[in-house]
């Protein structure tokens, strides 16, 4: 397996390959990113990103393990764009997995701290549709944002406890 040292606010995060090399097969990684300064949130802003789809997977955590709350699972080239910790901690956990077969160029992300992004709630929260898989949901924005954190699960989930996607789109299509 791979293992990237430990990343600290200011460091370049890549896949084993680096900048311009591909990844490996048959990887498993876990890297978490805390702040160094107490109070602050580590947003993590990917410049690019391919990996095999369906196969090799970056999964990004709210937190300081990969116990805490799943922001994502990424693949092929749906890059997870810019990412924050919203923890208490600020910290975001990366786990990374690579199968036996076939090398992509992988990722490069930014990884900054910042001091927490506040967010207002929207509004008007509606379902517009849904089927058997997949859910699409509007709202109004509370101001002029023009990119949301969305938390959805199982019916009754509670809040902090279900899936976490970043999105600029409103609607959104859930999967």
């Amino acid at each position: 397996g791979y293992s990237q040292a430990q990343l600290n606010c200011g460091d370049t995060y890549t896949d084993s390959g680096g900048a311009s090399g591909t990844y490996s097969e048959d990887e498993n990684d876990t890297v978490t990113v805390c702040p160094t300064i107490a109070g602050q949130v580590v947003v993590a802003t990917f410049t690019s990103f391919s990996t095999e789809e369906g196969y090799d997977s970056l999964t990004i955590y709210n937190g300081n393990s990969a116990m805490d709350m799943m922001i994502g699972t990424y693949n092929g080239t749906m890059s997870p764009g810019t990412v924050f910790s919203t923890n208490p901690n600020g910290c975001l956990t990366f786990v990374w997995a690579s199968d036996v077969s076939l090398t992509y160029d992988g990722w490069v992300a930014d990884i900054m701290c910042s001091d927490p992004i506040t967010c207002s709630a929207p509004t008007d929260v509606t379902t517009i549709d849904t089927d058997v898989t997949t859910a699409t949901v509007g709202w109004t924005a509370a101001g002029s944002e023009m990119e949301w954190a969305v938390e959805y699960g199982p019916v009754g989930f509670a809040p902090g406890t279900g899936t976490e996607v970043i999105t600029s789109n409103n609607p959104v299509t859930l999967n």
